[in-house]
């Protein structure tokens, strides 16, 4: 496969691309995507007649992050395209721009070079309090009460928010800690982001139309967690308005399935399973049925129309052609319907929810399957992993032990354990890169060394402070999110 990284901000427009050489299929419809969480892309080998366009501009802080633009992907997916996210592993630079000609190669074999079993070390116990204190002193803006974009280590005094989707992930860690305190700092930053006149929250502060119903459904999540932790009413009213206004972006004039984007056409998987976690999580507390009829609803839905013969989920389809489907397959989807189908094992009696959730975990954990590389390694990067992770805990916790379980479980610790030794900055421990192809020399070579890769390693001195490989590393929040929720999930089960 061509893994392509990609800036914030900056469109690809694909019309054809090469996997390692192989030819590939007809023309495929030209994908624009915007999305900001988008850093680098997977095509199926599927097409012929190879040609990528990259555009030149791809300065991270670009015009339209200076403006506080949150475009996301765009919903002109043809149903002949695969999108996905790549592996962290992927043999590109997290910045750089890279061609099929380019002298990092991805790798094409089915089976890793060597044994990743014996990279499985016991998690220390620690391991999540102590990213999550790190985050905090990096990270957080005691002055702006606000967490920062930028990390601290910089010293340069710069600060840029966060979107709201960054803020939902870093959150969901923070209410993991049941630190009352940093909860409702952390909550009262989210609430700036409040469009008021619909109650729901904003790409950015600006508080406006730009509103991505996944974002919103997962701080539902954080809502909910910190009212639990901290027994805050605002936090549960806050929880009870989101959810109210996701359940009108169900597509009622249609089929169902919930709406990605406010005012839009594209009926996404994420959009439509995230909301049905936030409606049954709100549900544990209020007992409200018509939430769990929504959550129902939902899985329906994602089962009827999205899910593959692999078990796993399509990406999205146009509300408008429901056979216009987007057949993109991403590990958070998969995570999420794991948690919403745990949750609803224990609370609806309408299906066999568990029989189901087995069946998807199993198709997650395929090493064959959609979601792994070449090196036994879950192949999407760091910063959208983590939904996985919670979506096995979920379902080892929340149900009764099944046979499959144990090897759940353990599968759990393996990635766990190589997330750990290979994304984690030896020299800057407790927090993480997203790649260890796009991190330090010494990483680069490690992992290397221990898939027996012959890539060759470019200096990346975006990662540096101010660019200079004399200074210190910078870290991204929303990675290191992701890392820390991770690191709680496995300390569920370790």
């Amino acid at each position: 496969m061509l893994c392509i990284s990609l800036k914030y901000f900056v469109p690809l427009i694909i019309f054809l691309s090469v996997v390692d050489g192989i030819p590939i299929g007809a023309k495929r419809e030209m994908v624009t995507i915007y999305k900001t969480f988008v850093e680098t892309i997977t095509i199926d080998a599927t097409t012929q007649n190879p040609e990528v366009y990259i555009p030149s501009s791809t300065n991270r802080r670009s015009s339209s992050e200076t403006s506080r633009s949150y475009s996301k992907k765009s919903t002109l997916m043809s149903s002949s395209t695969t999108v996905a996210t790549s592996l962290a592993a992927s043999k590109t630079s997290h910045y750089s721009t890279k061609s099929s000609t380019s002298k990092s190669r991805s790798k094409t074999s089915s089976s890793p070079s060597v044994p990743t079993s014996i990279y499985t070390k016991d998690i220390p116990n620690d391991a999540f309090e102590n990213t999550l204190n790190e985050m905090w002193d990096r990270f957080w803006s005691s002055e702006n009460n606000q967490w920062n974009d930028d990390d601290s280590i910089c010293d340069t005094n710069q600060f840029s928010e966060p979107v709201v989707w960054d803020q939902a992930v870093i959150g969901k860690a923070i209410t993991n800690s049941k630190n009352t305190e940093r909860i409702d700092k952390t909550a009262e930053a989210i609430y700036k982001y409040k469009n008021k006149a619909l109650g729901v929250y904003s790409a950015t502060t600006a508080g406006d139309d730009d509103i991505y119903n996944d974002d919103n459904a997962q701080l539902v999540w954080v809502f909910v967690d910190g009212y639990k932790a901290t027994g805050n009413e605002k936090h549960l009213e806050a929880a009870k308005e989101v959810m109210q206004f996701l359940m009108t972006q169900w597509n009622s004039q249609g089929k169902g399935g919930v709406i990605w984007k406010y005012k839009a056409d594209y009926i996404a998987s994420i959009s439509t399973v995230e909301a049905a976690l936030a409606a049954i999580r709100l549900y544990t507390i209020t007992s409200d049925t018509d939430l769990l009829k929504f959550t129902e609803d939902c899985m329906d839905f994602m089962f009827e129309y999205f899910q593959d013969t692999d078990k796993l989920f399509f990406d999205g389809l146009n509300k408008n052609n429901y056979d216009d489907i987007n057949k993109g397959k991403l590990s958070y989807t998969a995570g999420c319907a794991l948690s919403t189908l745990a949750y609803l094992s224990k609370y609806s009696s309408k299906s066999n929810w568990k029989s189901k959730a087995i069946e998807i975990g199993k198709a997650a954990m395929n090493q064959k399957g959609a979601l792994y590389n070449g090196n036994s390694i879950w192949n999407n990067q760091l910063k959208y992993v983590h939904l996985l992770y919670a979506g096995y805990v979920d379902l080892l916790t929340l149900t009764d032990w099944d046979s499959e379980y144990t090897d759940f479980k353990l599968e759990l610790l393996r990635q766990g354990s190589l997330m750990i030794e290979f994304l984690q900055d030896p020299d800057d421990k407790s927090l993480y890169f997203g790649s260890a192809t796009g991190a330090t020399k010494k990483m680069f070579q490690k992992y290397e060394v221990a898939f027996k890769e012959d890539n060759v390693f470019e200096e990346n001195n975006d990662i540096y402070c101010n660019g200079n490989v004399n200074k210190p590393t910078k870290k991204s929040l929303m990675n290191n999110g992701s890392a820390a929720q991770i690191l709680y999930e496995v300390s569920r089960i370790s």
